[in-house]
């Protein structure tokens, strides 16, 4: 299960047949002012705490699973996926230098450097090349935009569009031009369609409370919806370090 679980990925955008011109005061002149806005409609907490309920749906059924998250900025997180029965199989923590991963089902424990090769390597599916503090601010909702990104307004959809290129595939971001937030993200390969994100709704203090994803490749859907969150001022940092289990030998992963 830990293929699926941290794909960054989403559900179809259905093209609606009227217009939605942009109105005067929403206007930007460009992506830097779009970025700043953006910027004040960040999560203003540091930390917080959520359970997470998930639905997958695949080449091999339907799964639900529950699992916890802790995240503070500006590059620490950690992620447990919890059995039918409630003991954790898998968990993932970095403090934003190291990262490990327990397998306890398999009683394997991996750690080494927080490189986003190899956060992608733990992730398994979800290459997403972010480093530690990348991947704090997408849990957080907040997309990294590239300074070479383009604009524009697709008034069919009501939305900002930005898109630039990395590593030969077009990163497409949707904005929502009132809330300033990022409704949706898509990652193509010469024209093909690898990944979507959608979130659907958010929480009173702006964090995605429910998203849903589709990766094409692997033809799987996964939805995520945040319950219980809660926002601490701070976390332990103790609670973004695993130790491996009694006996288990802890496996090295290099820099690369």
């Amino acid at each position: 299960m830990k293929h699926w679980l941290f794909a960054i990925p989403m559900l179809w955008s259905v093209g609606c047949a009227t217009t939605k011109p942009l109105a005067e005061h929403l206007r930007v002149a460009n992506v830097v002012e779009l970025e700043k806005r953006m910027a004040k409609a960040h999560v203003a907490a540091k930390s917080y705490t959520a359970e997470l309920r998930l639905s997958y749906f695949g080449p091999e059924g339907r799964v639900r699973a529950t699992a916890s998250l802790a995240v503070q900025r500006p590059g620490s997180f950690r992620y447990e996926l919890q059995g039918p029965h409630g003991g954790v199989l898998h968990a993932f923590a970095t403090n934003g230098r190291e990262l490990q991963l327990a397998d306890l089902k398999a009683s394997r424990f991996f750690q080494g450097p927080a490189t986003p090769d190899n956060i992608d390597a733990m992730f398994g599916i979800a290459k997403l090349g972010l480093g530690p503090q990348g991947w704090v601010s997408l849990l957080f909702g907040e997309v990294p935009i590239e300074k070479d990104a383009t604009l524009r307004y697709d008034e069919t959809v009501g939305r900002f569009v930005l898109e630039w290129e990395r590593d030969g595939q077009v990163h497409r971001v949707e904005v929502d031009p009132e809330s300033h937030r990022a409704t949706g993200a898509w990652v193509l390969n010469n024209g093909k369609e690898i990944s979507q994100m959608h979130i659907q709704s958010w929480d009173a203090q702006g964090l995605p409370a429910r998203i849903r994803m589709h990766v094409a490749v692997e033809e799987t859907d996964l939805e995520v919806i945040l319950r219980d969150v809660d926002y601490p001022e701070k976390l332990d940092p103790d609670l973004f370090e695993l130790q491996p289990q009694s006996k288990v030998v802890p496996e090295y992963i290099g820099p690369g």
